[in-house]
């Protein structure tokens, strides 16, 4: 099946399918809702707004970009994006942490992209290594090839985390390319990386990552 069959088709999988397509054994202190971003209330997208903004807020007023809330909730909230949620309890009185992700092309190629970002609470130790393993079997089930995502290069601990779980420079990163062929001399402020679809997931520790 070509590519873009493939992303046609998994994105026509409901939210029920999506939970089903990976293990919660690492979750089973937790409370887990599977949504589209046309499917969460208005509290749960404040929720996820307040928790990134929280995490990266500091990072891209730093950065060339600045911190633009509504660009950021645009990004957030995209019509293809998919949130793994974690709750505390059933009534999901805290969200702990979440990733967000899309199934769509990459240069042609079926990944899940995960460009929504992952997030927790720093104390939720694990959290985001057992998310990142969901992403991974979605990515399986959906036929994908690889998960793909963005982190500042400022954020070494995150860059670790990443590495430390399979994740190496993605092809389309712009280092790769040659320096007289880059039309604009902005430095670059993010890595892309990928990591082929069910690789071997190790020990290592994590960080809130982006």
């Amino acid at each position: 099946m070509k590519p873009s069959q493939l992303v046609r088709t998994a994105n026509k999988a409901s939210s029920d399918d999506i939970a089903q397509s990976f293990s919660t054994d690492s979750f089973s202190n937790y409370h887990l809702v599977i949504a589209l971003s046309a499917e969460l209330s208005q509290d749960c997208k404040d929720a996820i707004f307040s928790l990134t903004e929280t995490n990266m807020r500091a990072s891209y007023q730093r950065s060339s970009w600045g911190w633009k809330p509504s660009v950021k909730k645009k990004e957030l909230f995209h019509s293809k994006a998919r949130y793994i949620l974690v709750y505390n309890d059933p009534q999901a009185s805290i969200l702990l942490g979440f990733c967000g992700f899309r199934l769509d092309l990459d240069e042609d190629v079926a990944v899940t992209v995960m460009s929504y970002r992952l997030m927790y609470l720093r104390e939720e130790r694990g959290l985001g290594k057992a998310l990142m393993s969901s992403l991974d079997d979605i990515g399986a089930a959906f036929s994908m090839t690889k998960v793909v995502l963005t982190v500042f290069k400022e954020n070494a601990a995150a860059l670790r985390f990443y590495q430390s779980i399979g994740f190496t420079l993605d092809e389309t990163d712009p280092s790769n390319y040659d320096e007289e062929d880059d039309s604009d001399d902005e430095e670059i402020e993010t890595w892309i990386l990928s990591k082929p679809i069910s690789c071997e997931w190790e020990d290592e520790p994590e960080k809130n990552c982006e």
